[in-house]
């Protein structure tokens, strides 16, 4: 259910982006080119469509890569992980070693 609300939330924001973009461009190109400019008008809601498109796409993309940056909390985590682990080989080396009957 969750999801969906996000997917809907992203829906609305890309619809009223684009047309907040498409609007201001098309009230801007009427100044500049007049009212018969139908190739800039169809311009201008492509350029809205792709701005609103664009930025939730990508943060979308980030998430589901799991390519977002780590809050300091994952990173502290992560580091105390690893060390661990280089604990736990080093202690394994050590008794590798010593049944092997090599070092002191």
């Amino acid at each position: 259910m969750t999801g969906w609300l996000i997917v809907g939330g992203y829906v609305a924001g890309l619809v009223y982006t684009a047309r907040r973009f498409a609007l201001s461009t098309l009230e801007h190109d009427e100044k500049v080119f007049g009212e018969n400019d139908a190739e800039d008008r169809m311009m201008a809601r492509m350029m809205g469509f792709l701005v609103g498109l664009f930025w939730p796409g990508a943060l979308i993309m980030l998430l589901v890569t799991g390519k977002l940056p780590k809050t300091s909390g994952e990173l502290k985590r992560e580091l105390a992980e690893a060390e661990v682990r280089v604990k736990e080989r080093e202690l394994r080396i050590k008794e590798l070693e010593h049944e092997l009957g090599i070092g002191s």
